[in-house]
């Protein structure tokens, strides 16, 4: 809507979103309904056009109200192309003279975003027309940035009325960073026609979380004994995000089956921890420590404490002796035998063996 002897400008885009290698080519022509008047209140400032494939232009609608009176007047553009499907597209333009001025008054509720990867959020915008009675103010939206829309994109507002748009920010396809554009709105106030809105979008890195399971590890075993416990590690951090791990103790004891790893969100791995007791002295407690470094940025450093109960070998070495054969065993089952007996002297010979073999294992304890 104008008032009597204003201007505006209006825009209209045509994009080629044909095949690879295509070439859109057409004109626009403006038509204006002689019923309503002569007065040629509209025109383009393009006539021909030729795009390349996701190529576009926006051309220029010259809008005035100079010589016109009070009413409602109508027009058309005609876009022909050489789309095959398309070939000609007509929009309607409707100008409305009125001597009431409408003015814009609009509130944004945010225009800062920063969200991960993959990720959608809105946010509202209201526009009253806080202008003359009587007055209808007519807004239309220009954005050019495919990651931010607003819904509706064009509306009529009568005076005293306010009328609601959601503006949607989405990070997706978009990779880590700061994206920036602006939102234009474009309205018959007299006095204030187009409007500029600063949207900012950040893209942020999607940070891994990390999660261990337990806490500490609490083991007994017997001396040149090998004994496992195992941990889980987690990647509970955002989606798309990789955890990168890394194991390490300084105690030789302890072995694991998997030191250096990755995970990506939501997964898991169960790691075994070996420790080796043929070095460790028995009848105590050793302690040690294992170091878990990680990309997490509030956990890069996790420590679980191991503690390990050595205990002794209890050697006990028994002769069975039975009318053939004759048989020997430890508690720890390393040292077995069968002996056929022919002769005193041989039994005394298999006899004197174990006793040997109980002293150097003996030897072997201390």
């Amino acid at each position: 809507m104008l008032c009597p002897g204003e201007k505006a400008i209006s825009h209209i885009t045509v994009k080629n979103t044909g095949e690879e290698d295509s070439l859109l080519e057409g004109s626009f022509n403006v038509k204006i309904d002689t019923w309503d008047t002569e007065v040629e209140w509209i025109k383009s400032n393009r006539k021909n056009f030729s795009l390349e494939q996701n190529e576009e232009i926006t051309t220029d609608l010259s809008i005035s109200a100079e010589n016109l009176d009070i009413g409602k007047y109508r027009s058309s553009v005609i876009i022909q192309t050489n789309d095959p499907d398309n070939p000609e597209v007509k929009v309607d333009i409707t100008l409305i003279v009125d001597s009431s001025k409408p003015k814009i008054v609009y509130h944004l509720l945010q225009s800062s975003f920063s969200i991960l990867p993959n990720k959608t959020v809105s946010t509202l915008l209201s526009i009253t027309n806080n202008g003359e009675k009587d007055s209808n103010l007519t807004i239309s939206f220009d954005i050019k940035a495919n990651w931010c829309q607003i819904q509706p994109d064009c509306s009529e507002i009568q005076y005293g009325d306010t009328s609601p748009f959601e503006l949607t920010v989405t990070s997706h396809d978009l990779k880590p960073g700061e994206y920036t554009s602006n939102l234009l709105i474009r309205s018959n106030d007299p006095g204030n026609q187009t409007v500029t809105l600063p949207i900012t979008l950040t893209v942020l890195e999607p940070h891994p979380s990390i999660r261990i399971s337990p806490n500490d590890i609490n083991l007994e075993a017997i001396k040149s004994k090998k004994v496992e416990h195992s941990i889980v590690i987690e990647n509970v951090g955002a989606d798309f995000s990789n955890l990168s791990c890394n194991l390490y103790s300084k105690s030789t004891w302890i072995e694991f089956n998997s030191a250096v790893f990755e995970l990506n969100s939501n997964e898991s791995k169960n790691v075994v921890i070996s420790c080796i007791t043929t070095d460790l002295e028995p009848n105590r407690s050793h302690k040690t420590t294992i170091e878990i470094h990680s990309n997490d940025p509030a956990k890069p450093l996790v420590q679980i404490p191991v503690t390990i109960t050595v205990k002794p070998i209890e050697l006990v070495v028994t002769l069975q002796i039975g009318s053939k054969n004759a048989t020997v065993k430890t508690t720890d089952g390393e040292y077995t035998n069968n002996v056929k007996l022919d002769t005193p002297l041989l039994l005394l010979m298999v006899e004197l063996w174990y006793r040997c073999v109980f002293l150097l294992k003996h030897l072997e304890l201390k």
